[in-house]
C-alpha cells in the first residue's frame, strides 16, 4: 500500500465520523425546536457551528431558535427579583456563545434599560436588608447582605454607595465587639474578652482602632498571665505572656513576668546514663551504649525544653562512682537515694532492655572471576538481610513526694542488606577488583552495620527523647 494511504485514510475516517456526530446534533437540535424547547435547540445549533461554521441550516436555525428563546426567557412570569436577574444572564450567556460563531441573536429594543432595572431592583433590596439586619445588630448577616448586592453589577455610584455601607456596617460591628470585650475584662473573662478584642482587630476597617485593639488584647494576655502566676500555671503564663510580647514588644512588665513564670515554674531534672539489661547485652556492640547516651546527653538532655534545667553530668557521674553504680541497672530506691544526693526535682533513669539481631540470606547468585593463573571459576555471592529489634525503657521519679512520675518505653526495628562471598578454594588466588575484594573480606558488611548503627542511635534517641 502507497505509504501517504494510511494518512488519508484516516483522515477520511475522521471526516466521516465528524460529519456523523454533526448530523446528529443537527437532528436533535432540530428536534428540539419542534418541541418548543428554543433554549436546548439553540445551544445544540451553537454546538453544529462550533465544528462546521458555515452550516447555513444551523446558522439559520439558531437565528430562528435564539431569537425565540430570549422571548422565552424573558417572558417566563416571576415576582422574585433574583430569579428576573437570572433570566438575564440566561439571555446574556446565550447571546455571547451565538457571537462566539459569529451569529448577533436579536435583543428587545428595551432589553439594556429593562435588564439594569432588575439589576438595580435586586442591588435595593439588598441593601434595605442590609440596614434592616443592622438595627438588630446583626452584623455578619448584614455585611453578607452588603457584599451579595456587590455581585450584581451596580454602576459606580450605587458601588460606592454600598461600600460606605459596608464600611460603616463594619466600623459599628468591631464597636460593639470591643464594647463585649470590655465588659468581659472587667468581669475576668479572660478567653471572652480575648475573642472578642480579636474579632474587632479583624473586622474594624479603621487602622487606629486595630492599633488599640492589638493592645487591649496584649493586657489581656498580661492579666491573664497574672492569674496563671498565681494559680501556679506557670508554663500557661509563659506561653501567654510571650503572645503578648508579640503584640507589644516594649512591654517590659510582660518581660519581667515571663521571667518570673520561667523561674518559678521551671524543674531541674537528672538524667542518668542508660545501661543495657542481661537479655540485651549478648548480642549488642559495646560502643552501642555509649553511642547512644552521647546522642541523648548532646542531641537532647543538653538542649533542654523550657521549664527543665538539667543537672551537670559529671555531678551524676562523680555521685555514681561514689557507690559503684556506674554500668549497672538501678532500683527505684537506689535512684531516690541518688537523687536526694544529686539534688533537684526529677530524676530520670532507663535501660535498654532489647537487642535483638536476626539475619537471613536472600539471595545467592554465582559470580565469574578469574585466578591470577588466569583459570576461570566462580564464587558465590550472598545477600544477607540483617535485622535489629531495640527496645528502650525509662522510669522518671518525682524526688520531693518520692514517687514514680511516669515511665515509658520506646521501640525501634532497623533493617539493612549486605553482600558476603563464598568460594570453594583460596581466595588468595583469585584475581578480583577492589570491589569484589571488599565483599569478601568484609568491608561492605562492616561499613553497612556501621551506618546500621549510626541510623538506629540516632532514631531510638529521637524516640526515647520525645517519650520522657
Amino acid at each position: 500500500m502507497n505509504k501517504f494511504a494510511i494518512p488519508a485514510l484516516l483522515f477520511l475516517m475522521l471526516f466521516i465520523s465528524a460529519c456523523d456526530t454533526t448530523g446528529k446534533v443537527l437532528k436533535r437540535a432540530t428536534a428540539l425546536e419542534a418541541k418548543g424547547r428554543y433554549e436546548d435547540a439553540a445551544m445544540a445549533y451553537i454546538q453544529v457551528l462550533q465544528k462546521n461554521p458555515n452550516l447555513s441550516n444551523a446558522r439559520s436555525g439558531l437565528q430562528s431558535t435564539g431569537d425565540a428563546a430570549i422571548r422565552a426567557i424573558l417572558t417566563e412570569p416571576t415576582r422574585d427579583p433574583k430569579a428576573q436577574v437570572s433570566h438575564y444572564r440566561r439571555v446574556d450567556g446565550l447571546v455571547q456563545k451565538a457571537d462566539a460563531v459569529n451569529l448577533s441573536l436579536t435583543l428587545p429594543a428595551t432589553y439594556q434599560s429593562d435588564r439594569r432595572r432588575a439589576f438595580n431592583d435586586v442591588i435595593r433590596d439588598l441593601v434595605t436588608r442590609a440596614e434592616n439586619l443592622a438595627i438588630e445588630n446583626k452584623w455578619e448577616q448584614a455585611l453578607n447582605s452588603a457584599r451579595e448586592a456587590l455581585q450584581y453589577e451596580p454602576d459606580p455610584d450605587a458601588e460606592q454607595m454600598i461600600r460606605n455601607q459596608m464600611f460603616d456596617l463594619e466600623d459599628q460591628w468591631s464597636k460593639d465587639l470591643a464594647a463585649a470585650g470590655l465588659a468581659a475584662e472587667r468581669k475576668r473573662d479572660w478567653s471572652g474578652a480575648l475573642r472578642n478584642y480579636e474579632k474587632a482587630t479583624e473586622i474594624t476597617p479603621d487602622e487606629r482602632m486595630k492599633e488599640e485593639m492589638t493592645q487591649a488584647r496584649s493586657n489581656v494576655l498580661f492579666q491573664w498571665a497574672e492569674d496563671d502566676i498565681r494559680y501556679n500555671k506557670f508554663r500557661a503564663a509563659y506561653d501567654k505572656l510571650g503572645r503578648a510580647l508579640e503584640m507589644a514588644p516594649r512591654n517590659e512588665r510582660a518581660r519581667s513576668l515571663m521571667e518570673e513564670a520561667m523561674r518559678r515554674g521551671s524543674r531541674k531534672v537528672a538524667f542518668l546514663p542508660l545501661y543495657r539489661t542481661a537479655a540485651a547485652i549478648q548480642e549488642m556492640p559495646d560502643s552501642f551504649v555509649q553511642e547512644l547516651n552521647e546522642e541523648l546527653q548532646f542531641g537532647y538532655w543538653g538542649k533542654p525544653p523550657a521549664f527543665v534545667i538539667t543537672s551537670d553530668p559529671r555531678d551524676i557521674r562523680r555521685e555514681m562512682r561514689k557507690d559503684d553504680l556506674e554500668g549497672r541497672v538501678l532500683s527505684d530506691d537506689k535512684v531516690y537515694l541518688l537523687g536526694r544526693r544529686i539534688g533537684g526535682d526529677f530524676i530520670v533513669f532507663g535501660e535498654i532492655d532489647r537487642f535483638v539481631v536476626t539475619e537471613r540470606n536472600v539471595r545467592e547468585r554465582d559470580r565469574n572471576a578469574s585466578t591470577f593463573s588466569k583459570q576461570k571459576v566462580t564464587y558465590k555471592e550472598v545477600i544477607v538481610e540483617r535485622k535489629v529489634e531495640v527496645g528502650v525503657s525509662f522510669r522518671i521519679l518525682e524526688l520531693s513526694k518520692r514517687r514514680l512520675f511516669t515511665s515509658g518505653g520506646t521501640r525501634h526495628t532497623e533493617v539493612i542488606q549486605y553482600k558476603t562471598a563464598k568460594y570453594a578454594g583460596n581466595m588468595a588466588d583469585l584475581d578480583l577488583n577492589r570491589e569484589q575484594r571488599g565483599v569478601f573480606n568484609g568491608e561492605d558488611k562492616r561499613e553497612n552495620l556501621n551506618n546500621m548503627i549510626t541510623k538506629m542511635v540516632r532514631e531510638i534517641g529521637k524516640k526515647t527523647a520525645s517519650g520522657v
